[in-house]
């Protein structure tokens, strides 16, 4: 019987339709994070080599001007030297990258490079008098140094600073275009891919038992495909989501040992919980890039727009679920994204909701998301120590936090500890 209905399933056109656009959009899923990972790492390699050489260009620039006034001039000269030829070094392999080049032409700035070399042209003249005086120590050896300076604080400083900040910014406006663009493309297949699975799960209900658990894998590998799309425009790492999924399913499984709680935290609610937490902020996606990487504090304009994202994630997800015809775990999803923001003393957002008029899953997701932001390491801090991750959470019990998640929280938080330190990122 299963057998017949497995052969049926394969004949269906439908279904191999439908199995064709979830090739197509795994594909175009992985390939589209392939060209992000590749565009990125050749970013980070030309940022690597210019920020070497600026930094050994600061280094010679001031040895030549400890040299300017030394004492000991032969002496400080051998040191002289070795930072000459550390940035001589750094500079020709930046100059001669072939991918800096194309990039400065494509930024428009591909008259910086042949600049740079006309002055080290006469830099290196002006290093070539200071050699064939050193040993004179005499006025023109003073001479020769100080017009070295004079060349290498002006023209030559301001033509290194200027590739490093066109090639920086330029690079980076370009890395988060191709990113909203990998977002933006990688949130339409992923939402083609969930409809086709859901689909194909309500043809195979006759399917064998092990189907079914392949359908749940790719389910899990697109919502993480997804969440980490969105992760990376907002400065965090693809471990952020895999954390707060594992403090999240831990909290739950510790407040299902309370009476009240014994029923509802069923093994089935706590998995789903898991499965959705990765998606909790899946809704900045639709905020804009100047407020949500804005390096400092947002205004109160801002903020008020950035306060919108727990209800752009929801309502995209509902999207889905309307189309589906059937209740999924979108459902929790839904909720636990729309809710995670809220307050306990009911002064969070986006609905200002108090209590237990807060979902579980939203209650859950706060405490979870909140420690995991105090013990990583962001652009705008240092990671706090657990004790004092658990110090702070300690003191909004009661205002942030549902007394009884932070009493689950306080029975399991040398757990939070491990997996904090075991996932760190980096």
């Amino acid at each position: 019987m299963e057998n017949g209905a497995i052969k049926r399933l394969y004949n269906s056109k439908e279904i191999l339709f439908l199995v064709f656009i979830l090739l197509i959009s795994l594909v175009s899923i992985f390939g589209i994070m392939l060209l992000n990972s590749q565009r990125h790492y050749e970013a980070t390699v030309l940022n690597e080599k210019i920020f070497e050489t600026v930094t050994s260009f600061n280094r010679l620039k001031i040895m030549t001007n400890d040299l300017r006034h030394s004492d000991s001039p032969i002496v400080d000269y051998q040191m002289w030297l070795y930072f000459r030829e550390k940035f001589s070094q750094a500079l020709m392999a930046t100059m001669d990258d072939p991918q800096l080049a194309l990039e400065l032409e494509r930024y428009g700035s591909s008259d910086i490079l042949p600049s740079i070399r006309t002055n080290w042209e006469l830099m290196n003249r002006k290093m070539g008098e200071v050699d064939s005086q050193i040993f004179s120590a005499g006025e023109e050896y003073h001479l020769a140094v100080n017009n070295l300076y004079v060349i290498m604080s002006n023209s030559f400083e301001r033509q290194l600073n200027s590739l490093y900040e066109s090639f920086i910014v330029n690079s980076r406006k370009a890395l988060l275009l191709f990113n909203r663009i990998t977002v933006a493309t990688v949130f339409l297949s992923v939402l083609v891919l969930i409809l086709s699975l859901l689909l194909i799960t309500n043809r195979m209900s006759h399917v064998q038992a092990d189907l079914d658990s392949k359908r749940l894998e790719a389910r899990d590998a697109t919502i993480n495909a997804l969440a980490y799309q969105a992760e990376l425009r907002d400065d965090e790492t693809g471990k952020h989501i895999e954390r707060t999924a594992l403090y999240i399913e831990l909290l739950a499984r510790e407040m299902a040992k309370y009476s009240e709680y014994a029923n509802y935290l069923g093994e089935e609610y706590i998995s789903d919980l898991k499965i959705s937490a990765p998606l909790h902020d899946i809704g900045k996606v639709g905020i804009s890039d100047n407020i949500l990487l804005k390096p400092g504090p947002l205004s109160d304009e801002e903020f008020e727009i950035m306060k919108t994202h727990p209800l752009l994630g929801a309502k995209s997800l509902r999207r889905v679920e309307a189309s589906l015809g059937f209740s999924s775990f979108l459902e929790l999803a839904i909720e636990l994204i729309e809710s995670h923001h809220e307050k306990w003393d009911g002064t969070g957002y986006p609905y200002g909701l108090k209590g237990q008029t807060i979902p579980l899953s939203g209650r859950l997701m706060a405490l979870a998301d909140v420690y995991d932001a105090l013990s990583s390491e962001r652009v705008y801090k240092s990671a706090f120590p657990h004790s004092k991750c658990v110090e702070i959470i300690r003191s909004q019990e009661g205002a942030h936090f549902d007394p009884q998640i932070v009493e689950a929280f306080l029975a399991v938080e040398k757990e939070f500890e491990k997996i904090s330190l075991s996932m760190k990122d980096g």
